[in-house]
């Protein structure tokens, strides 16, 4: 039986991206494709649709030829939409497999770890992935938790962001507050940028319920950060804090001054 714009439900993953990717080319726009690649820059391809545009040509497609298919087929066709080069492809990806959330197991965590090592190069991907899917594997299944957090030792820079990304939206949860820092003592060791941005963000999280900590890891590891990720980190504290903890480690202690 075919869906009234032709699509047979029973089309190959092939034919489906072929489908899906065609009609998101169409309603692109080069003027807005070329805004995106200069705000984005670590991803240069894209064909110039919108957000909100993308979720609705989205749900329309889902809705008419992939509601009714497999976890299998939806799960390989999210893994051939990630591979394409084009962002709102990877978007695409992330929105199915946030449409088939009630399915995802464990399993489906562990087979995408090579998929993110192999596709996802940009932090616009591995955000959409975290902030739509893993963050709620993590909350109902432990053993995706810990293979979330496991990605804090991952050789892949975008691995280690979506440790920290992942818990962002649980940050002010206390039972996530141990897991979130175990993660950021190793993600603060890298040098990546992105990495660096992602711990500062679930760190800034954290600290509006647990000040005082943040504040110590910080001062811990102050060596690590970056200006930026540190800068992430303290944006909610106040901005006597938030000074005292840029000029940290510059100023001598006030004795010191004094002796001089």
């Amino acid at each position: 039986m075919s869906s009234p714009s032709g699509i047979s439900a029973s089309r190959s993953i092939a034919s489906l991206r072929e489908a899906l990717v065609e009609q998101v080319a169409a309603a692109g726009d080069p003027a807005t494709a070329k805004g995106q690649a200069h705000y984005h820059k670590t991803l240069r391809h894209f064909y110039g649709v919108r957000a909100p545009q993308l979720q609705q040509l989205f749900k329309r497609f889902f809705a008419d030829h992939l509601r009714e298919l497999p976890i299998e087929t939806c799960f390989q066709l999210s893994v051939a939409l990630l591979s394409e080069a084009h962002s709102e492809c990877k978007q695409c990806a992330a929105l199915l497999l946030q449409a088939v959330l009630p399915q995802l197991k464990a399993e489906h965590m562990h087979r995408l770890e090579a998929v993110l090592d192999a596709h996802c190069f940009d932090w616009a991907t591995c955000d959409a992935l975290c902030c739509r899917v893993f963050f709620v594997l993590v909350q109902r299944d432990p053993a995706c938790l810990t293979i979330v957090q496991s990605w804090k030792d991952a050789p892949n820079q975008w691995r280690q962001r979506a440790s920290c990304v992942t818990f962002v939206k649980l940050g002010k949860r206390p039972e996530y507050v141990e897991t979130i820092f175990d993660i950021c003592a190793t993600t603060c060791l890298s040098q990546e940028r992105f990495v660096q941005l992602g711990t500062g963000w679930v760190l800034r999280q954290v600290s509006l319920i647990e000040l005082d900590r943040v504040v110590a890891f910080l001062k811990q590891n102050y060596a690590h950060f970056s200006r930026e990720g540190l800068r992430y980190a303290i944006e909610k504290m106040d901005p006597a804090l938030r000074t005292l903890l840029l000029r940290y480690g510059r100023d001598p202690p006030p004795e010191k001054r004094l002796r001089k």
